[in-house]
């Protein structure tokens, strides 16, 4: 089901300028400047009202775990969606900016809106996230197909209490920082099929543990010859983690297939605290870059065929208004006018009620020379606002815009 999310004027206001049809030829005007006298207030904030904490009894762990939970706008506005999810460690300092990366990100369209859900370390992170066997020598390094009890837990108890509890898809993602981007990443050398993507910000490869995650990754490579997961990982200015940081980066290089997702970025001038938040921002930019993008669609060839290939994949594909009205213009604005009125079609499919992706359409038209379709277009619009008991604000200032339009056009 399409998101039914209303932004309003303000959304309009803030997109990118966009071709409108002049007297006799075509220039160019901004939607700000025809809705510039009846802007409405800013979206309400309403975080609070998806929020939720959870405590877990674990039974691998032998204790109570906490959790917290942040679902994503759409998410009781689709009652039969389901939803990826982002796994963030030590959430009790990392959920606050992480889910507000998120729903920035997802609100541009640059990635799918997600679950995040924040496992909060407690008094036993030290021993959760510490590889489960710590080599004696460097050069003695041997890997273990033991599971620690932690990712244990993850595997067993996790998952499973959040599937159960909310609506996920089958797209999941782990994300954690420090000691928890060492984790994450045993965690793929361990368990790849467990999560579709690896997240790890200035992981601690340190001196003790830097051979053994190699030799982890040059197994897991070795292994497999195809991927269904993407690993990232990011350092700072932090000289005592950039050995074994350089290393890893090293080893795939050397021993990734073409087929593997993965990314090394530096974060010049970023301190150790500092990758947590900039890490998982552009992380997650990165994971989604390839497919979510709008521009994704278009460089498709075929959107529809692009958004059943991201609905297989993460689940339900929606972009608000904004996302769409700024992909729409973009490609007017280049000229690439086909792309334009296939876009703006998506952007009404997905928003049958909304004035806005006919105003765009109809531009597009007009700019393809078609008079006639963009003159039936408007005709069709105008329809809409007039027989609409309660109209938008959106119908009250485009209507007589699209009322000159027809005229011009009709010239």
């Amino acid at each position: 089901m399409p998101n039914q999310k209303k932004y309003g004027l303000k959304t309009l206001k803030n997109s990118m300028t966009i071709l409108v049809v002049s007297l006799v030829i075509l220039s160019t005007a901004s939607i700000a400047d025809t809705l510039s006298q009846n802007e409405t207030a800013p979206k309400t904030d309403q975080s609070d009202n998806f929020s939720f904490e959870h405590v877990i009894q674990s039974s691998v762990l032998a204790q109570d775990r906490r959790i917290s939970i942040a679902l994503p706008d759409s998410y009781y506005e689709q009652p039969n969606a389901r939803y990826p999810v982002l796994y963030i460690l030590d959430g009790e300092n990392n959920m606050r900016f992480t889910k507000a990366s998120v729903s920035f990100l997802s609100s541009g369209g640059q990635i799918p809106e997600l679950i995040v859900v924040g496992v909060h370390a407690g008094a036993t992170r030290g021993a959760d996230y510490a590889l489960p066997t710590t080599p004696q020598k460097e050069s003695g390094a041997t890997a273990t197909d033991k599971n620690s009890p932690f990712l244990d837990f993850i595997d067993t108890e996790l998952l499973s209490y959040i599937d159960n509890t909310y609506r996920t898809s089958d797209f999941r993602a782990i994300s954690g920082h420090s000691l928890g981007g060492l984790f994450v990443t045993y965690t793929m050398t361990q368990t790849p099929e467990l999560f579709d993507g690896y997240l790890a910000q200035s992981p601690a490869f340190g001196r003790t543990v830097k051979d053994l995650i190699v030799q982890r990754i040059n197994g897991l490579m070795a292994g497999n010859s195809t991927f269904d997961f993407g690993f990232s990982m990011t350092l700072g200015d932090e000289p005592a983690l950039e050995p074994g940081f350089n290393a890893v980066e090293a080893a795939l290089q050397e021993s990734a297939p073409d087929s593997f997702r993965w990314t090394a970025t530096r974060q010049v001038g970023r301190s150790h605290m500092q990758t947590r938040l900039i890490g998982i921002y552009e992380a997650l930019e990165q994971s989604f870059a390839s497919d979510w993008p709008l521009k994704q669609a278009v460089a498709s060839g075929d959107i529809q065929a692009h958004f059943k290939m991201l609905r297989n994949k993460y689940g339900p594909v929606f972009y608000d208004e904004e996302a769409f009205s700024q992909a729409t213009q973009a490609l007017l604005q280049s000229r690439d006018v086909a792309g334009g009125i296939t876009m703006a079609n998506a952007f009404l499919n997905q928003y049958p009620q909304s004035i806005v992706p006919r105003f765009l359409l109809i531009n597009a038209y007009a700019m393809n020379g078609n008079r006639k379709r963009a003159v039936s277009e408007i005709d069709l619009a105008l329809t809409i606002i007039e027989t609409t008991e309660n109209p938008t604000p959106e119908m009250q200032q485009l209507g007589p815009r699209l009322r000159q339009m027809r005229g011009q056009l009709n010239k």
